[in-house]
């Protein structure tokens, strides 16, 4: 039976068929069409990190063609230094002015290129190692640095940006690795058996827009025009483009005593579990305590890995100061166990936060603006002698 429409009275007086879809199908393909632009023209304009307003946090997920946007500028003489990771090296608390990849970028100087895709709460290797490996791709002179706490699970498509991982993945803008593509394979399968279709909708959502671009235009509208998605974090302004916003959202820190204390205690129950003292009198990993972070660590291209300095963090004294020694010297050789596990994958690794004190952090862990000049200061030299390393220099 065919779907007629009446003649007279809604819709039928207003509505003819065929016009109507024909319109919808040409306003569906002007879509597409300028998302396709949108993607060749993204830019956020005096950028310096993906700040709490343009982050996940906001409901603001930064595109494809706005992520590749921020490295178009760097010259082909110059080693372009992707900062990945996360609060530590976004400058969590720390003001624009006095931002630490900012330092850094004075401290290196022209001979390189240095752009902060860091986020809170990312993994070690997501957001900037995509962008990492789509320069690699293209011969380009990378180095990655990113932070890692011992133990910490780097998944291989990512925690807080997985549909950016499928963008990257979708263009073929990833190094291969066999590795990666088995286990994102077994996660399909593991959710489809257990009912989860998120990962397998995503995918399938991501494949779609590789050529429709509506994630693209989306984007561009949101942080130009205005953002369509409400959220706490931006009420009652949720409306206005992103591009409004200012870097200007201060963290609560928290120092009290109590909260300090329970931290220490959770720290030292965290170590009973990772490593313990073998009959040489050194500090062993237990290989149960590591297993799920170095499946992980093994999905990450060889090739990536060569190019990357991950950084292990060290906590602020004010959590330190109230371990025993023989809890202290334990912490120490956990942080060493991290270092040199990064170091057997084929990265490079160093401990940062050695010999800082109590007012070079904000907190616990993250640093003050002295700190954060402190750490510029010693990854520009573990960035040049990876420079040195590569033939870079």
């Amino acid at each position: 039976m065919k779907l007629k429409l009446p003649e007279s009275g809604f819709p039928g007086q207003f509505i003819a068929p065929k016009p109507f879809f024909v319109g919808v199908l040409l306003g569906f393909l002007i879509c597409c069409v300028l998302g396709f632009i949108c993607s060749q023209n993204q830019k956020i304009e005096n950028f310096k990190r993906f700040h709490f307003y343009i982050s996940p946090y906001t409901q603001y997920f930064p595109s494809l063609g706005q992520m590749v946007s921020l490295v178009k500028p760097a010259r082909k003489d110059q080693t372009i230094v992707i900062v990945g990771g996360n609060s530590l090296f976004n400058g969590f608390g720390q003001r624009t002015e006095e931002l630490w990849s900012e330092k850094l970028k004075q401290d290196l100087g022209d001979k390189y290129f240095v752009v902060n895709y860091s986020f809170d709460g990312a993994v070690p290797f997501e957001g900037g190692s995509w962008v990492a490996e789509m320069l690699l791709k293209q011969n380009r002179k990378v180095i990655y640095i990113t932070t890692a706490e011992p133990r910490r699970i780097s998944a291989p498509d990512g925690l807080l940006l997985r549909r950016e991982f499928f963008d990257f993945k979708n263009h073929g803008l990833l190094l291969n690795s066999s590795k990666r593509s088995q286990t994102l394979d077994e996660h399909m399968n593991a959710s489809h058996s257990n009912f989860d279709q998120s990962l397998l909708d995503l995918s399938l959502g991501k494949q779609v827009d590789l050529y429709t671009c509506s994630t693209e235009l989306w984007q561009w509208v949101g942080h130009n025009l205005f953002f369509t998605v409400w959220c706490s974090g931006t009420h009652p302004n949720f409306l206005a483009p992103r591009a409004s916003f200012g870097d200007t959202y201060r963290p609560h820190l928290n120092l009290d005593g109590s909260f300090l204390e329970s931290k220490k205690n959770e720290l030292i129950g965290e170590q009973n579990s990772v490593a313990f003292r073998n009959a040489a009198g050194d500090w062993e990993a237990f290989s149960r305590s590591w297993a799920d972070a170095d499946e992980n660590y093994q999905t990450i291209p060889q090739e990536l890995l060569r190019h990357s300095i991950v950084f292990v963090p060290r906590h602020s004294p004010l959590i330190l100061n109230r371990f025993s020694s023989d809890q202290l010297e334990k912490y120490d050789g956990i942080l060493e166990i991290s270092m040199k596990r990064w170091k057997d994958l084929g990265a490079d690794s160093a401990v940062i936060g050695n010999g800082f004190k109590p007012d070079d952090y904000l907190d616990m862990g993250h640093f003050s603006e002295t700190g954060g000049s402190m750490v510029a200061h010693m990854v520009a030299e573990k960035i040049r002698e990876s420079a040195r390393r590569l033939d870079y220099e």
